[in-house]
């Protein structure tokens, strides 16, 4: 088992690595040849799919890991799962007609075109975690690599070819299809469609703790787009949304210590109370250290590497980046922190942060739009203090039940704010170029940490040794 856990964390960290760098660099192509006003029509359309899903968003299939040695567990979930997608479709294609008359008629097309899709998502994660439940990640990893592949070549192809909108929507199908097919052929599939009372009752009572979870997150996943395209042009939205995706880009390739550290814990979560401390304290520690390297890198660098690489047309979204560098600060280390929630099986903690993220975000949008001052800027920035104050609710908890050190939080936090106030008297005071810039932050950032924060490495290293 030890070796099978260990062989999973591998492909894990490598192979979601792979998916990030490879759906970034064909992204940056696909976004040379398509326009922002094309990325605001697809995302309004996810959003409002994303918006109607978040009512039926039960975690059935997360019951094939948690409750393994339920006997018929497997086809049970699979017939809630089934019954979830039908339920998913009768919800959203009225809804076609609220998106039409809010959004207008280009986006209620492409949102009735991807509802099919979506709905084929529910059951293609049953076969996926049944075979995750096994410690199959190598597949699972392999299989995700080449479906990613092989969508964002066709997205490209068909951009090129002047499909617009309509790419990105094939490229999503043929995700969907082949992660469906593929896992439904490895998983060996063998159980069938049940419906047994009693392992049901035990499913449902579970996935509603993971319902309200997954709905508060889906509803920040689709709120800000929704009400940015209320008020601002379709253009603006794309420019966001692109924002918004290079930013989670770069945060998934660093952020899967994440994975590995979580599934880690999620295996010793039942040892001596004094292990687990020290796993949480060193997990939160290094989890906030990569969000505040990576956040100096987005405020001092990436906006200029993003001008360079799109060009002009996507001034609007590289203007954006240094405003969720503060989404970066609470995301990362919030990531972590729900696992260990996750872990414990108790989510309901998660959803008291994401609802005061929620209630942050909504009350500030309808304050900026009452001031007329409800722009991109000033959406992003909102998502991130919002992240940041749903993230320090959890991180709380953990100071309260002592869990978790001060120390932890704030060392990191003051060791990248002194980095970043030397980097800041270098733009104000010279006339290095942005690399140069981030360079040295990242050179100061790195001997400090080096001086006072050694000893949290060496510990992280050779726990992960031995």
């Amino acid at each position: 088992m030890k070796e099978k856990i260990k062989e999973s964390i591998k492909w894990i960290f490598l192979g979601r690595q792979f998916q990030f760098a490879l759906s970034m660099v064909f992204q940056l192509l696909i976004m040379r040849i398509l326009s922002p006003k094309i990325y605001g029509v697809y995302a309004l359309a996810v959003s409002s799919l994303g918006f109607v899903a978040m009512f039926i968003s039960f975690g059935f299939s997360h019951s094939i890991i948690q409750f393994q040695k339920i006997k018929n567990i497997e086809r049970n979930v699979l017939g809630l799962t089934v019954l979830q997608s039908c339920v998913f479709v009768c919800l959203t294609l009225p809804a076609f007609f609220i998106v039409r008359s809010v959004y207008g008629g280009q986006i209620a097309r492409v949102y009735l075109l991807l509802i099919v899709a979506h709905a084929i998502t529910f059951i293609s994660q049953v076969f996926q975690f049944s075979m995750e439940r096994d410690l199959d990640f190598k597949k699972t990893e392999i299989v995700l690599a080449i479906v990613k592949l092989l969508s964002v070549l066709t997205i490209l192809w068909m951009a090129w070819r002047g499909f617009g909108v309509y790419s990105l929507v094939a490229g999503f199908y043929l995700k969907v299809l082949l992660e469906g097919l593929i896992f439904f052929k490895y998983s060996g599939w063998r159980y069938g469609i049940g419906w047994d009372r009693e392992v049901i009752r035990i499913i449902v009572v579970y996935a509603s703790k993971r319902f309200l979870a997954r709905c508060c997150s889906m509803m920040m996943g689709s709120l800000d787009k929704l009400i940015l395209g209320l008020v601002v042009p379709i253009a603006y939205v794309g420019a966001y949304e692109r924002a918004y995706f290079i930013i989670a880009s770069v945060q998934g390739l660093v952020g899967q210590i994440n994975s590995q550290f979580a599934y880690s814990l999620l295996n010793r979560i039942k040892d001596d109370l004094r292990k687990t401390v020290l796993l949480i304290n060193k997990g939160v520690f290094i989890n906030i250290v990569l969000a505040a390297a990576f956040t100096l890198a987005s405020l001092f660098y990436l906006q200029d590497m993003v001008i360079q690489l799109l060009g002009d047309k996507w001034v609007v979204t590289a203007r954006l980046i240094p405003y969720f560098s503060v989404y970066f600060m609470g995301i990362i280390p919030a990531v972590f922190v729900r696992q260990i929630f996750n872990a414990a099986k108790d989510p309901l903690h998660i959803v008291w942060g994401r609802l005061m993220e929620i209630a942050f975000f909504i009350s500030m949008a309808l304050l900026l739009y009452k001031i007329g001052k409800l722009n991109n800027q000033s959406m992003a920035l909102n998502l991130g203090v919002s992240t940041a104050i749903g993230a320090g609710f959890l991180v709380i908890i953990l100071l309260r039940d002592r869990l978790l050190e001060y120390i932890t939080i704030i060392k990191p936090i003051l060791i990248a704010s002194l980095a970043g106030a030397i980097g800041l008297i270098l733009t104000t005071a010279t006339d290095l170029s942005p690399l140069v810039k981030m360079v040295i932050v990242a050179v100061i950032y790195g001997l400090l940490l080096w001086k006072f924060c050694r000893s949290d490495f060496l510990w992280f290293k050779n726990y992960w040794q031995t």
